[in-house]
């Protein structure tokens, strides 16, 4: 049997330092305060990307802190808690959608968790902060907002292409195309719908990167595919789902890389339409077929490239302006540990040094900072 919490009364008041906060009504209890803010949190910490083992730790502890016990069990789509002793629980479910990745908004949770664990938030406190924190983050982005994550993500893929071994004409049409599909992705009703979003967004990029190839005018088409759609690949997806099949937690796990695969399998399709697209109007037009070369990189490319992609992917991905240094620093690791795996073991192998360099860099940097580790390792993992 599954209850649910009543969803309880606000109502907005001023404060001097804060500005618009919310005044919690009905409280009926201390044990109703502990139990919401609880479920407030998992689901806060659900919705931003945390993964699934982080989830039910993280709620675990505050339960602890709060004098009570919380089973938790947290997968891709669904939370489920159990709180109160053995033999006196309240099971609550809670049905939620896969979530984007918010690094921002994973350190703002990392901070209530912890002050809930150190004594320093009470249950009523946490979930005053918990209830705003999900008030802002219902609030419709400005179209400032929209114009800077339309720029960020023409920046991410051309430095991408860049750094995968494009010149700039592949950098030139990268960012065209990336700029077309984000605008799909950001301002019309397609993006509602991630699946079919995603294919069109594929097919899209395959389709103008190929026909500019047949045009002579990029002698990397694939390269440029890539890059426009890098941001849309699944891949920490996946090495998640490998991190908590590691872990026997065989549920998030394979439900989370069956979603990985269906990301990757929808990417593909897209991919796949896109050149018989191309094919077909190559054929239709009566155009020869370009004779490819390879596309020269000059090391200053690639150097502008390490310099404006980590604050792009920053934009993409909400992190804090200040940790911008840190993220240039992991693509910086991962990219150099990939180029020495791959002189030492080859270059399919040399993607796995890399990623684990990264790995050890991101969690030093956020035990020292007490931070989330995917501030580093998103970033540094889009581009690996």
């Amino acid at each position: 049997m599954f209850s649910t919490i009543q969803t309880e009364e606000y109502a907005p008041r001023k404060t001097r330092k804060t500005g618009p906060a919310l005044d919690i009504r009905h409280r009926e209890s201390p044990k109703e305060a502990t139990t919401s803010c609880l479920v407030r949190l998992g689901v806060a910490m659900h919705e931003v990307g945390f993964a699934s083992h982080e989830i039910e730790s993280n709620v675990r502890d505050a339960a602890a802190a709060l004098g009570t016990t919380a089973e938790v069990f947290a997968t891709p789509t669904a939370l489920f808690m159990g709180l109160g002793p053995q033999g006196a629980q309240r099971t609550l479910l809670h049905r939620l959608e896969p979530a984007d990745d918010d690094i921002s908004g994973m350190a703002d949770l990392l901070d209530i968790s912890t002050g809930i664990c150190s004594g320093k938030l009470t249950p009523q406190q946490a979930d005053l902060r918990l209830e705003e924190f999900r008030h802002a983050r219902t609030k419709p982005p400005s179209r400032r907002a929209h114009a800077i994550w339309i720029v960020a993500f023409a920046l991410s893929s051309a430095g991408a292409a860049a750094l995968f071994g494009g010149g700039i004409a592949e950098v030139c049409v990268a960012s065209a195309l990336s700029t077309l599909v984000a605008c799909i992705a950001r301002l019309t009703p397609i993006g509602t719908a991630p699946v079919l979003s995603e294919c069109v967004i594929a097919m899209t990029c395959s389709f103008g990167a190929s026909l500019a190839g047949s045009f002579g005018w990029i002698s990397a088409p694939d390269i440029v595919t890539l890059s426009s759609i890098i941001i849309f690949l699944p891949g920490l997806s996946m090495t998640r789902a490998l991190a908590d099949l590691a872990r026997r937690d065989l549920a998030a796990g394979t439900a989370r890389l069956m979603g990985a695969l269906t990301g990757f399998l929808s990417l593909g399709l897209g991919v796949a339409l896109g050149h018989a697209l191309t094919r077909g109007t190559v054929d239709l037009l009566g155009l020869p077929d370009a004779v490819a070369t390879a596309p020269a990189t000059h090391w200053s490319l690639k150097v502008l490239a390490s310099l404006v992609t980590p604050p792009a992917l920053a934009v993409l991905l909400n992190a804090r302006r200040r940790e911008v240094l840190a993220i240039g620093v992991g693509t910086l690791i991962a990219s150099l540990g990939t180029q020495f795996g791959a002189a030492l073991v080859g270059p399919n192998l040399g993607v796995g040094l890399g990623a684990l360099a990264l790995g050890v860099f991101a969690n030093q940097w956020a035990s020292r900072r007490s931070r989330p580790t995917a501030t580093i390792l998103v970033p540094g993992l889009i581009l690996l």
